[in-house]
């Protein structure tokens, strides 16, 4: 639980500093706090998925569906599905930092 609040709130900062990698970064520190690799990346999937969500919710009055779905027809998608694609690149790479911080937490400690 811990895990998932400080990786939504550095994540969501991570975000507005405009570095979409840097959900990798937040999720290994916030990885860090978990034991076992399932429950570090689940948490931090949700944590990823939750803190893009934060950030582009003001958008969505601001008309974020049209332009996904002009972008969406330049590359050849439904804008929609380009939404969906964009949170679950955001919940996967802040998943695979907590799995590596994970995973060496457990190395180290064997």
């Amino acid at each position: 639980m811990g895990s998932l609040v400080l990786g939504s709130v550095l994540g969501y900062f991570a975000l507005l500093t405009g570095f979409w990698y840097a959900l990798v970064i937040t999720g290994f520190v916030s990885g860090l706090l978990q034991k076992k690799l399932v429950h570090a990346f689940v948490a931090l999937f949700l944590a990823g998925v939750l803190s893009t969500l934060l950030v582009l919710l003001p958008l969505f009055k601001d008309g974020l569906i049209r332009l996904m779905e002009v972008v969406g027809a330049v590359i050849g998608i439904n804008g929609v599905a380009l939404l969906l694609l964009t949170l679950l690149i955001s919940g996967l790479m802040s998943g695979a930092g907590a799995l590596i911080a994970a995973s060496l937490r457990s190395f180290k400690s064997l």
